[in-house]
C-alpha cells in the first residue's frame, strides 16, 4: 500500500464541490495523488491510503439525510436495508450508521 499525505492548501473546498466538474471532484478528493497517477499506477493495481491534513475533510459531502432523501423514491435502494453508511472514529474502529 502506498500512503500519500495531504496538505491544508487544497485547491478547492467542500464549499464549492457541487459547482466543480466531475473530474475535478476526482481529483481534489484522491489528491494529491494525480488523476493520471492514480489511473496508472493504483487502479485496480494496488491500494493507495491518502492521509488527509485534515481529519473532517469529507465531512458533509454526503450527509445521512441526502442520501435518505434520494432513498425514499418508489423504486430508490433501501438505506439500512440496501446500502450502508459507514465512518471511522478517531480511534480508527468503523461506525455503522444503518439508519
Amino acid at each position: 500500500m502506498v500512503r500519500a499525505q495531504t496538505t491544508n492548501s487544497a485547491s478547492c473546498s467542500l464549499e464549492n464541490i457541487s459547482s466543480m466538474s466531475p473530474a475535478d471532484t476526482f481529483a481534489w478528493m484522491i489528491s494529491p495523488v494525480q488523476p493520471d497517477t492514480f489511473i496508472e499506477q493504483f487502479w485496480e493495481k494496488k491500494p493507495l491510503h491518502i492521509v488527509a491534513a485534515r481529519r473532517n475533510r469529507f465531512d458533509g459531502i454526503l450527509p445521512p439525510s441526502a442520501i435518505q432523501s434520494k432513498l425514499k423514491t418508489k423504486d430508490g435502494l433501501k438505506y439500512g436495508g440496501d446500502i450502508n453508511v459507514a465512518k471511522c472514529a478517531e480511534d480508527g474502529t468503523q461506525i455503522m450508521d444503518n439508519g
